[in-house]
């Protein structure tokens, strides 16, 4: 009799192992697909999102001007200043005291005496002949504090610094946010009426620029390492806390 042919032949039966093993494979094949499934998911999502977030900021941008905020800049209306006034300096030459500051437009509490100081301390000692105020604009925190030095300085070839001054610090809203750029500073100077073509010329030019550096220099030179600092008739340099405490230095070098 023929031998029947071996693929006639029933298949031998299965052992456990090797069901485990398949039932092993089929799982890590469901659980890969499970995964690329859901890398597909996030990768989805995650356009989604940082289209959304394209469509903010272009949203944000295109609702705000191009000074860098959406309110105008003010001018200050500073108190008219009955002292001798020279450049940077308010007060007579002959005042047995000087007071000198070194202030960053953006500096928060340099922003805070110019409100809550500067007018006591003119009122009190300035325009009585008691005191000479000197200010050194400096520039420790950004390309807006140069750029709001140089436009200051500028307004000084005008004679209008310090109404260029207290203006700048009217305005501060935070450290490179816009506050001081190039457009709301020309903002400031036109409302104070000055010549606008011998400004932009002056700030085209960098024409302060190294007026700006060099009294970064000074600073340096005189132990200054923060904004503001006053140095009193040449004295140790000293922080700002109050008017108060400002009086009493100034009282004390007067030999009160």
């Amino acid at each position: 009799m023929a031998k029947q042919s071996s693929r006639n032949q029933p298949n031998p039966p299965r052992s456990r192992k090797q069901d485990v093993r398949d039932a092993k494979r089929e799982q890590a094949r469901l659980q890969a697909e499970k995964q690329a499934k859901q890398r597909k998911q996030l990768m989805i999502i995650g356009g989604i999102g940082a289209l959304a977030l394209v469509v903010v900021i272009a949203l944000i941008l295109l609702n705000r001007d191009d000074s860098g905020s959406a309110a105008p800049p003010v001018v200050a209306a500073p108190a008219p200043l009955d002292v001798p006034m020279q450049g940077l300096t308010l007060g007579s030459p002959d005042a047995p005291v000087t007071v000198v500051e070194y202030g960053d437009y953006q500096c928060p509490p340099c922003g805070d005496f110019a409100r809550n100081g500067f007018h006591p301390l003119i009122d009190e000692f300035v325009a009585t002949g008691q005191v000479q105020f000197h200010y050194i604009p400096m520039s420790f925190l950004g390309d807006e504090s140069i750029l709001a030095a140089e436009a200051a300085l500028c307004a000084n070839t005008q004679g209008q610094f310090w109404p260029m001054h207290e203006s700048i610090f009217s305005n501060q809203f935070g450290r490179n946010q816009g506050g001081f750029s190039r457009s709301r500073l020309e903002q400031m100077a036109s409302k104070l009426e000055l010549d606008m073509d011998a400004f932009r010329s002056c700030m085209d030019n960098g024409d302060q620029r190294g007026a700006v550096s060099n009294y970064a220099a000074t600073a340096t030179q005189n132990g200054v390492s923060s904004t503001p600092t006053f140095i009193i008739n040449n004295g140790e340099p000293e922080g700002w806390s109050n008017y108060a405490a400002l009086r009493d230095l100034i009282n004390s070098a007067l030999g009160g």
